[in-house]
């Protein structure tokens, strides 16, 4: 025991290193998990390195596994300072380029912010709770190339990656043993750890869609043609297909079984779901849902819940296909049933509120109204929590005490969440291609997660002044001395310009609609929006003029220092404004959107970095673009740090912010972010 304490005090981190550089770094996980299981005391000190160990694991995988050396130099700076962890390895990053202040004390409640890379149709637990799936389609992007899908299974007690499947797109049994891929006419099956098991069925026609249940060992495809195919995946024997499918590729309506694989439903024509027995296909009943409807199993299986389009919302008893209640005119963008169909929740985000429902007699009643805007999605854990997502959070809402247990925030929320079964874990994705795993089994106040997300960040030229919020824009002028925040709201937006040495407040301006960049010169204030870029005098705050020109929605401004030039990117490319003129001198043709700009000190060029991080140079007088920077330009940069002489630059590359020294025409990155830093 006393070797094993040394090797976890002095040893463990150059271990996670010698994985990395093997490519095996998966296997640290487990083999910490294998020693914790055989420590008796839970309070030694051993113990709790041990534990720390596995948040650094699933907090820093993808880093880590990315570059071995970042384990000192992006991971360990970001390790909570109160951790046993970080106190006996901080001496590592002593020579570091990057240092770090004011990091977080503790572990919070983000375990891991997990890199599934494109956008996530599915995130779900299985019945255990012990694995997390998330999956994408695939489909045809913007220049006409086939993007293959993804499947990817994660350890849900710490974000582990366990598996990739790659295919068009992708079915799962409950515990996620067996992974289906189809597209067009075949079906593949892979085993949960991504190997084939050697199983490929094939159809008459295209699939539609597809279902599987480990519980009854049935697959059940539709197909194109308005047939539904029923097999027994153990011998891959045909045991019966079905007419009535209505065809559509509606992946709300896909065929679906019920969680004891009992009983197998799917949509038909005229607004009916078929009910069938989910071991023989015998019919059952039919289940009049109304047109362009949604439909649920409950957690348990007893009961299915309905909606449609004409806002009917149902509640079936799925034995028997018997309506149980009902009530019209509900309107409704999601909805959710509990885990015993006793409970139903809907989202109209058209009036901003979720209804709770109940049976009572043979109508649903309604028992609670939540005031909750821009709705996403809903969930119920088997216990009766209802996760509540909108656009920027996540509430956890019990239904039992009808109180709020606690709100979780984060960035975009996309449009896929899952409770695990136990209500400890909480998976949401992202706009980025993130799934984010939280456990929301910790006390509530403790966690950082529960602290609202800075929205804008800039520092001054010189470093010695942060400004940071939860404003549209912020921007620094020359030497640090003033600085501006914009923000949008329903009734128009503001500028306020402030004192950079004390904060107070010098003036306020009406902001563009749709403000999204600032820039300040020694004596100009510019702001671009999708209504314009104006400009504006410090000194009287007057306005200048406003160029209408174009639509600069989603903008990044740089301002030249003598202030007779402007750059403006957006969605149109990179437009160069004269502010002496007020005229449009040139647009540069830039796809992919940019992240940062800065003119060179004479201003006959223009660096900039996209937001893949690829560096572009734009001459301005031949009005040339060349890809990436030379070392001479980037020290001349007015924004750029330097470290014994190197360019220290902050970089973007598909939202992943990092920091480079730049030596060469290749830089190294010396500092990566980690995606859960807010």
């Amino acid at each position: 025991m006393n070797g094993l304490e040394k090797f976890a005090d002095e040893q463990m981190l150059y271990w996670f290193e010698v994985l990395s550089l093997m490519g095996q770094f998966d296997l640290a996980h487990g083999s910490i998990v294998a020693v914790l299981k055989l420590l008796t005391s839970t309070s030694s000190d051993l113990h709790r390195l041990l534990k720390d160990a596995l948040h650094f694991i699933a907090k820093f995988h993808k880093l880590i596994k990315r570059s071995a050396l970042h384990t000192y130099y992006s991971a360990l700076p970001f390790t909570p300072t109160y951790n046993l962890l970080h106190r006996r390895y901080i001496k590592e990053v002593e020579h570091n380029i990057c240092g770090i202040q004011g990091g977080p004390e503790k572990w919070n409640a983000l375990i891991a912010n997990l890199g599934h890379e494109e956008r996530v149709q599915v995130v779900r637990f299985s019945l255990d709770g012990t694995l997390l799936v998330s999956y994408s389609d695939g489909y045809v992007d913007y220049d006409d190339i086939h993007k293959q899908g993804k499947l990817r299974i994660w350890d849900a007690a710490t974000g582990t990656p366990i598996s990739t499947i790659t295919g068009h797109r992708f079915a799962a049994t409950n515990d996620f043993s067996t992974v289906a891929s189809f597209e067009d006419k075949t079906i593949m099956f892979s085993n949960m750890n991504g190997s084939p098991n050697g199983t490929m069925f094939t159809t008459c026609s295209a699939i539609r869609g597809l279902t599987l249940s480990s519980e009854s060992g049935r697959v059940a495809a539709a197909l194109s043609d308005g047939t539904v195919w029923l097999w027994d995946s153990g011998n891959a024997e045909l045991i019966d297909s079905f007419q009535s499918f209505d065809g559509s590729e509606d992946n709300t309506n896909q065929p679906k079984f019920s969680p004891t694989g009992t009983r197998l439903a799917y949509s038909s024509a005229k607004g009916i779901v078929k009910l069938r027995d989910g071991m023989s296909g015998k019919f059952i009943a039919d289940l009049q849902c109304g047109l362009n409807h949604e439909f649920e199993f409950s957690g348990d299986g007893s009961r299915i819940a309905s909606v449609s389009y004409n806002d009917n919302l149902r509640l079936w008893n799925s034995q028997s296909g018997g309506l149980i209640a009902a009530i019209a005119n509900v309107r409704w963008r999601c909805f959710a049933i509990s885990a015993n169909g006793s409970l139903l929740a809907t989202a109209d985000h058209c009036q901003d509120k979720v209804t709770l429902w109940s049976e009572n007699g043979d109508h649903l009643a309604e028992i609670k109204v939540l005031q909750v805007c821009m709705l996403r999605s809903l969930d119920f854990s088997r216990d009766n929590i209802l996760a509540i997502a909108t656009f920027s959070d996540v509430e956890l809402y019990n239904v039992k005490t009808h109180s709020s247990i606690h709100k979780l925030h984060f960035g975009r929320f996309d449009k896929a969440l899952a409770l695990s079964p136990d209500c400890t874990r909480l998976a949401v994705d992202d706009y980025e291609g993130n799934v984010n795993l939280w456990d929301i089994g910790i006390d509530a106040s403790d966690s950082e997660g529960n602290a609202t997300a800075v929205t804008a960040l800039t520092l001054s030229r010189d470093c010695s002044r942060l400004a940071c919020g939860f404003e549209n824009a912020l921007g620094f002028g020359p030497d640090g001395g003033l600085f501006a925040s914009g923000s949008n709201e329903w009734d128009g937006g503001t500028i306020k310009l402030w004192n950079g040495k004390d904060g107070s407040l010098r003036g306020t301006l009406k902001a563009p609609s749709g403000l999204g960049a600032v820039a300040l010169s020694d004596s100009v204030l510019v702001a671009a929006g999708d209504g314009g870029v104006t400009l504006w005098s410090f000194d009287t705050l007057s306005l200048i003029h406003t160029f209408t020109e174009s639509s600069y929605e989603m903008p990044t401004l740089s301002i030249a220092e003598n202030h007779a030039l402007i750059a403006v990117a957006h969605h149109g490319g990179v437009s160069l404004l004269n502010a002496e003129h007020h005229r449009t001198i040139t647009t540069f043709d830039v796809r992919g959107g940019i992240h940062a700009m800065a003119f060179l000190p004479d201003n006959q060029q223009l660096v900039a970095q996209s937001r893949n991080g690829v560096f572009l140079s734009f001459n301005l007088i031949n009005k040339h673009i060349m890809k990436g920077a030379t070392l001479e330009h980037l020290i001349q940069l007015p924004n750029i740090s330097l470290w014994h002489g190197l360019p220290i630059l902050h970089c973007l590359d598909n939202e992943q912010h990092y920091f480079t020294a730049s030596q060469h025409k290749s830089p190294v990155p010396v500092l990566w972010i980690p995606r859960h830093i807010p």
